[in-house]
């Protein structure tokens, strides 16, 4: 379960980190090939699959 806005912004900065970190691991975990913090990443992200993609990798 995702913790309100207001409970995560109550968090210290430590404390969003090592929750954020366990997220992301246990994601790529799970098998996904990229994890982003927000959406102002989406583009390089997907500019990072394309270019692998031309790779011949299958992201």
């Amino acid at each position: 379960m995702w913790p309100a806005p207001e409970a995560w912004q109550a968090l210290s900065e430590q404390e969003r980190e090592k929750k954020r970190g366990k997220a992301t691991v246990a994601l790529y975990g799970l098998g996904v090939h990229s994890v982003i913090d927000h959406l102002g990443e989406l583009g390089t992200c997907l500019a990072d699959i394309s270019l692998r993609q031309l790779k011949g990798e299958k992201p």
